[in-house]
């Protein structure tokens, strides 16, 4: 997957990650987003059989956005771990702030609502898994 030319002129910094390490944890705060630009990185929720991956980022793949869009510091779902070496581009978070504030009310509305929608569908999603490795392991 190529990334979009017009995503690079919200990326800040670039950061490297080893394999394994923990880049956003669950339960943390923040508002702040990636894009992945080399390698992947897992998602992982915290269960009773330990933490399960949910599923995998590739290049592209952006993480970290819903509070951002929607200017909120809840808590993370999931985890974000690197699989194998990462560099990830840090978004310029006040950038799209601005940007999102220049948007007319409507559109911005849409998107925070866009954005509260996906993270509802996947706190679902994330506890039927859940729920149904539980079910297996009964």
């Amino acid at each position: 997957m190529t990334i979009p030319t017009e995503l690079y002129v919200y990326i800040v910094s670039e950061e490297d990650y080893a394999d394994g390490t923990v880049i956003m944890g669950e339960g943390g705060h923040g508002n702040w987003a990636y894009i992945v630009l080399e390698g992947r990185v897992k998602q992982k929720k915290r269960t009773a059989r330990g933490l399960v991956t949910i599923s995998t980022l590739k290049k592209g793949g952006i993480f970290g956005e819903s509070n951002l869009l929607r200017n909120t510091r809840e808590k993370r779902i999931v985890s974000i771990v690197a699989e194998g070496p990462v560099v990830l581009g840090l978004l310029d978070s006040d950038k799209i702030t601005r940007d999102m504030d220049g948007l007319s009310p409507q559109l911005r509305k849409l998107i925070v609502t866009l954005a509260k929608r996906q993270q509802d569908v996947n706190i679902r999603f994330i506890d039927m898994l859940v729920k149904q490795m539980g079910n297996e392991c009964a």
